[in-house]
């Protein structure tokens, strides 16, 4: 008997821990996911992009630097150390996110290398064992362009036809030894789906002088918001509630893009505590978007400019000969009466170095521009995040 209880309570306390990182590294991922999104931010504009495939794929890519660049990867994406640990907390998140019973979540990674470019065993292991990724041994060097195919059909496969045309003919040739590459699928019907009959198209402010006729989809159930003087919030679930859309909207007639620059991460987690529980009205825009971002400039500006400079990769090869010559992202969301179906890939390029609740049914009327994330409630990871500017582009 004392030997069971033993080993139930060092399984527990495993667990535990294991929990315990898991949280510690969302919420790192989630500061990233902000960051980003207010450099990725441009006025009369719409934007959607999937900060865990960016993270993902930049977390392989991590696993191979050190010196400067590994410190600066570090600052930039809210990593933890470079070691075991870390690596295996990522897959941890990983496995969690993707265990779902009635949505359709799926993320993929894929390793396209050189063959005999003498990448170390070392490297390799750590992306098999933590990221469950085949390495794919390629010949960029006298067959790029079959190689760029292959990849983007690779995408276009896992990610259920959504993302095509990752890779342009510009982003590979061959002085290529490496291309790294994360996708995420997600397909997931809301708890509550909006009445098709109730769909009609209304004006959609998107400024104070501009306003264009967009579908707006109308709702009425019980869910969590919150509102005060400067925004509205509300939670969307899909169904089982494994994951949400959270949408998060200023005063209509307010500067929206001046909103957007400074809704923090940490305005966000407090006004998810103080959210609570009532009956909604909810007006909500048909949306549809596609977005494409090369991502090289702006984390250069964020601070980790050696990774594309004087590059230390040196734990992939074993010498500084590698840097990245791109990150390469590609997201697309559709947004309707019965659910959300979002995609994203991030592919990175490596080449040789030369409140206040009321009693009467709350309305939350999106007919103005809106920030809106879907989150994995069991971690809460922000999967995907964007602003609907103007919904009919």
């Amino acid at each position: 008997m004392k030997k069971i209880l033993i080993i139930l309570a060092l399984f527990y306390s495993i667990n535990a821990f294991s929990q315990n990182e898991i949280a510690m590294q969302t919420t790192k991922n989630n500061q990233f996911a902000f960051d980003l999104f207010h450099k990725l931010t441009t006025e009369d504009e719409n934007l959607f992009f999937s900060p865990f495939s960016i993270s993902s794929a930049l977390a392989m890519t991590y696993a191979g630097a050190a010196g400067d660049t590994e410190a600066e990867m570090q600052k930039v994406l809210h990593f933890g150390a470079n070691n075991e640990a870390f690596h295996q907390t990522f897959a941890a998140l990983n496995k969690q996110i993707s265990q779902k019973k009635e949505l359709t979540l799926n993320v993929a990674n894929s390793i396209w290398a050189q063959k005999s470019f003498g990448f170390l065993d070392s490297y390799l292991n750590v992306i098999k064992t933590n990221y469950e990724v085949g390495v794919e041994f390629v010949n960029f060097k006298r067959k790029p362009e079959k190689t760029r195919k292959k990849i983007n059909e690779w995408v276009e496969l896992q990610t259920n036809n959504k993302i095509k045309d990752l890779l342009k003919p510009k982003h590979i040739d061959k002085s290529t030894v490496m291309v790294l590459v994360n996708a995420i699928y997600f397909n997931g019907n809301w708890e509550k789906q909006f009445d098709k009959k109730k769909s009609k198209e209304q004006d959609f402010f998107v400024n104070k002088n501009d306003t264009v006729r967009s579908t707006l989809m109308f709702t009425n159930f019980k869910t969590k918001y919150v509102e005060n003087d400067t925004l509205q919030m509300i939670e969307l679930p899909y169904k089982t509630n494994e994951a949400s859309m959270i949408v998060i909207m200023p005063p209509k007639g307010s500067d929206f893009f001046e909103f957007a620059s400074q809704f923090e991460m940490k305005q966000y987690l407090q006004y998810e505590k103080q959210m609570k529980r009532g009956k909604a009205l909810v007006y909500l825009p048909k949306f549809k978007l596609t977005k494409s971002v090369t991502l090289s400039k702006t984390l250069n500006e964020m601070g980790m400019p050696s990774a594309f400079q004087k590059a230390d990769f040196s734990l992939m090869t074993g010498k500084k000969n590698l840097a990245i010559s791109e990150v390469i992202h590609k997201a697309f969301v559709d947004v309707s009466e019965t659910g959300t179906e979002a995609a994203a890939s991030t592919a990175v390029v490596m080449i040789r170095a030369t409140v206040s609740i009321k009693n009467k049914p709350f309305l939350f009327r999106a007919d103005h521009p809106f920030i809106f994330l879907i989150k994995e409630n069991s971690t809460g990871a922000i999967l995907f995040m964007g602003s609907v500017y103007n919904p009919t582009r």
